[in-house]
């Protein structure tokens, strides 16, 4: 596998660090903010923010998942045929698409936000919703300049950028949802208004604070993406790109156009059905709830009863159990993906480069390091996540112990979910380098239909109730993911080692989740305790750790592709820890 491209580029996995440490930065600054404002907002604040979210990531998808791909995929093309001018005009042609559809996204979300909450049966979203218009345009701009830079092999601007956001959206979202809920309680004691509206009892004052404090911190998501923007902008004008001068006459931008075109509306579809099971999750789990509680009040009275008492109306259930769900249970679940996706983007590049010039050994070597790496990574996390769900909540969630107990099932459920999405994102960015862009649309199509047949049989049933929604994932993952493995192998020819690939992983990560849930319940007898949580976390780590080296999980090849891996590998192998 090469180690540098022309240009001056990273190799797969030395890109694919850069992005996962990036990635783990922003999650890690994303719990800094979802945790708190978890707490200052509860499940049913929650379930405002996470609505605005849920209804911005298909809009953001079809505005800006297309044009970064096919970016990506053309420069990388052009760099490795020696056409330097054609990428530089790649890039500019997607600056110019990207205002546009940047513009249109924003207006979209501007005029029918508040419809969209509607629809989703959340109608106190809408001013969340509103708020984040701005951040689709800043969204497209960024998306032009990540995806120029990465067709070059080049992390660095797509990692620097997405810290420098995660550090705004924390310190401006929680700043400003801080600064609304502190002004929002002093009107109520004061006059009984909150901005403006008059609220008649402490109920109803909570749930229009909640409303316009969810609002505030979607604000300080479009702030960041700002920032991001800027910096961005600011470092092209300023750095620009490691491109030699090109030679030779390059293509026209119509050509380019056109081609960008052709590539970026299927992957763009592609990306929205990503969204899909968020997307089907909101329009199918509180409205399906919430006629389920309609036609059978007395047995989700009686499933929910603990949640009840204290207060909570069964009209406002479903919201609740919304809010707890996608604010604690998808919060732990996405880490693991946000990091394995990173690899996707890291690896498009390199399987487009090698499959143009039609280098079979090349696609297939990174097609199996890909697929061999993530396994590493997610099959262990995915499996300890739900063996130890309800700890790791109470690390990041202490206080909203009613939360917990409604998230914690669900987590243990997406913790087998979370191998199979972190492996989708990647297998889709491959399919999309062999120019099979169309593949990963029809697939998650699909995948979406069993989700949504999936959530619309069982949230309709009190035993099972919002546990519908984390199992019609791992339905659609799990298809997604078999299919597209055999459509890798059905057109690259690419042949899976499924047992090194994903039989050993498994084996670790099974030995993994177990020695991690000895170590709380029973060497420690599942006591509340953090430091039981860490330390059993800890043991897991150990044994898999152990284990990668004993089943020879980790291959001298992977080490000498890291940064510095000669000098690693050598003192490895003097270890007998390698051979």
């Amino acid at each position: 596998m090469e180690q540098k491209v022309r240009g001056g580029g990273q190799n797969f996995l030395h890109g694919a660090l850069i992005l996962a440490v990036s990635a783990f930065a922003v999650k890690l600054i994303g719990a800094f903010f979802k945790v708190p404002l978890a707490n200052i907002l509860g499940g049913g604040g929650m379930g405002y923010f996470m609505t605005a979210y849920d209804l911005f990531n298909p809009v953001r998808s079809l505005a800006i998942a297309g044009v970064p791909v096919a970016v990506s995929k053309m420069v990388s093309e052009s760099v490795a045929t020696g056409r330097y001018a054609d990428a530089r005009r790649t890039f500019r042609a997607a600056v110019a698409l990207m205002c546009l559809t940047g513009l249109a996204g924003s207006a979209i979300i501007c005029r029918f936000g508040g419809r969209f909450a509607v629809m989703a049966g959340n109608p106190g979203a809408a001013v969340a919703v509103a708020s984040i218009a701005p951040a689709i345009f800043c969204c497209c701009i960024i998306a032009a300049y990540r995806g120029y830079y990465e067709g070059q092999r080049n992390m660095y601007p797509t990692a620097v950028s997405q810290v420098f956001e995660a550090v705004i959206k924390l310190i401006c979202g929680i700043g400003f949802a801080g600064y609304v809920y502190t002004r929002g309680v002093n009107g109520y004691t004061q006059n009984g208004y909150i901005f403006g509206v008059y609220a008649r009892d402490a109920d109803m004052a909570a749930a229009i604070l909640s409303q316009y404090t969810a609002a505030a911190a979607i604000w300080g998501v479009s702030v960041s993406t700002f920032g991001a923007m800027l910096f961005l902008m600011a470092r092209h004008a300023l750095v620009g790109d490691a491109l030699p001068p090109g030679t030779g006459p390059a293509r026209s931008y119509a050509s380019i156009a056109g081609e960008m075109l052709r590539t970026a509306v299927p992957v763009c579809l592609g990306s929205l059905t990503v969204s899909m099971a968020s997307l089907v999750d909101l329009f199918t789990v509180m409205n399906r709830l919430g006629a389920a509680i309609a036609a059978s009040p007395g047995a989700f009275a009686q499933a929910y009863g603990d949640i009840l008492k204290g207060g909570m109306e069964l009209s406002q259930l479903p919201n609740y159990l919304y809010g707890s769900y996608t604010g604690l249970a998808l919060t732990i679940f996405g880490i693991v993906p946000a990091v394995t996706t990173v690899f996707g983007i890291s690896a498009l590049p390199n399987v487009a480069a090698a499959w143009k010039v039609r280098d079979r050994g090349r696609t297939q070597a990174n097609i199996a390091a890909v697929l061999r790496i993530v396994a590493i990574i997610a099959v262990p996390a995915g499996l300890g996540i739900s063996a130890l769900s309800r700890p790791i909540l109470e690390l990041f969630f202490d206080g909203r112990q009613q939360e917990i107990g409604v998230a914690a099932p669900l987590l243990s459920v997406l913790g087998v979910a979370v191998i199979f999405v972190s492996l989708a994102s990647p297998i889709n960015s491959m399919l999309q380098g062999i120019g099979r862009i169309d593949l990963p649309v029809k697939l998650m199509a699909i995948g979406a239909a069993i989700k949504f047949g999936v959530n619309f049989l069982l949230l309709r049933v009190p035993q099972i109730g919002i546990l519908a929604a984390p199992v019609g994932t791992l339905a659609c993952y799990l298809f997604l993911v078999a299919a597209s493995l055999w459509a890798i192998h059905r057109e690259t020819g690419v042949q899976i080692r499924f047992g090194a690939t994903f039989g050993r992983p498994l084996l670790a990560g099974l030995c993994c989740a177990g020695g991690a849930w000895f170590g709380y319940y029973s060497l420690f007898g599942g006591v509340k305790n953090h430091l039981y949580t860490l330390l059993s976390i800890g043991i897991g780590a150990i044994i898999y750790f152990i284990l990668l080296f004993v089943l020879q999980i980790v291959t001298k090849d992977d080490i000498l592709m890291l940064p510095g891996g000669k000098k690693i590998g050598k003192t490895l192998e003097k270890l007998r820890v390698i051979r």
